[in-house]
């Protein structure tokens, strides 16, 4: 099972050990992406937005690892836990799924798709994992530079990078939130602030992904029950069910957003709110958004760069090779996404500094 899926060229699987056939199957959460010559051996189940490379071995698990290298050497296999998250490709593939929507507005939907990378779904992940990550650094020593974990080989560098792209990824992900909360309530009196975003909709602690539908499990598990118990027994029922979730999820979002918030800052509610939780947060989101953003830049600027010019130029000297290689490829002032990212890094300062100048005064 994948979706919204990239695969290598000469990606193979493998659903059986030739004992009772083919019986193993196994699931690539969304945004997942295949090196060339991968091969996966099922039983497997990869966290969402992960690079699967080399031989992928049965049993492999990493659905706790969102963001992730899956790399093998030699006989080990190796998860490198939050790495696609400095990537331009992985931030290509997130805005190329929704672009490719040719859907018309215009006629009703039949399925509801959610399109987000940052959601409760995989922040969800991210938050665990920085719990999972913190843990395993004790595990670390002078004669243990690596560690095995659910089957899967682990790097003390690994673990400290994970533990650092996971934390400006989730403080990305709080800060946007907030602001368009902010956003929404802009004119109220700021004293009441924590009443006004206090969330309209109930919290499921647990996310999925529905055929491509992003939903608290609650609401899955609510709709079950009335299929069970009849409640619910025609297919356009159903959709319609579906369809108020989805036209919903921002409200879910949020809610799921307020508890972790809750849990994170437990003493922040009331009088001390704006001190206490949104300069913090507008602050942590300006730096994690503005990191992200400069390694993927770089990562971008790396992928430009002339600085390997095989195939360029055929006969013709290195100056004309390297003319060839700008005129293909473009330069790094031509690239659209450095450009909406040099554009996005002036947006988050002017933003984060109209918002901490505006909840101070």
């Amino acid at each position: 099972m994948f979706s919204f899926m990239n695969a290598g060229s000469g990606t193979n699987q493998s659903n059986h050990a030739y004992k009772l056939g083919p019986r193993h199957h196994g699931v690539l959460e969304r945004g997942c992406k295949t090196a060339s010559g991968c091969h996966i051996s099922w039983p497997a189940h990869i966290g969402a937005f992960s690079l699967v490379m080399g031989h992928c071995p049965p049993g492999t698990d990493s659905h706790e690892w969102p963001f992730s290298y899956l790399v093998e050497q030699g006989n080990a296999y190796y998860v490198l836990p939050g790495i696609t998250l400095r990537g331009v490709g992985t931030l290509r593939d997130i805005g190329k799924w929704p672009a490719r929507d040719r859907r018309s507005p215009r006629v009703p939907q039949t399925d509801t798709v959610s399109f987000d990378a940052f959601s409760p779904y995989t922040m969800e992940r991210v938050w665990q994992a920085i719990h999972t990550l913190e843990g395993l650094t004790g595990r670390f020593g002078e004669d243990a530079k690596e560690i095995t974990w659910n089957g899967l080989r682990l790097k003390e560098k690994s673990v400290k990078q994970g533990i650092e792209w996971y934390r400006l990824a989730l403080d990305r992900y709080l800060g946007e939130q907030l602001i368009r909360q902010l956003e929404t309530h802009e004119g109220m009196p700021s004293d009441g602030l924590c009443e006004l975003l206090r969330p309209r909709a109930a919290c499921s602690d647990r996310w999925g992904d529905i055929g491509g539908m992003l939903a608290p499990i609650s609401e899955i598990n609510d709709i079950i029950r009335t299929i069970t118990t009849g409640q619910l027994d025609r297919i356009e029922k159903l959709g319609e069910r579906f369809r108020l979730i989805h036209d919903r999820y921002d409200d879910f979002a949020w809610a799921w957003t307020w508890n972790l918030l809750h849990e994170i800052y437990p003493d922040a509610y009331g009088k001390d709110f704006i001190p206490s939780l949104c300069l913090p947060i507008i602050r942590k989101w300006e730096t994690a958004a503005t990191a992200l953003n400069r390694q993927i830049i770089a990562d971008a600027t790396k992928d430009i760069s002339t600085g390997s010019l095989a195939g360029f130029g055929i006969d013709s000297d290195e100056e004309t090779a390297v003319d060839d290689a700008v005129a293909v490829r473009g330069s790094v002032q031509q690239c659209g996404i450095i450009q909406e990212l040099e554009k996005q890094q002036t947006e988050i300062q002017n933003k984060a500094g109209y918002w901490l100048h505006k909840l101070t005064l």
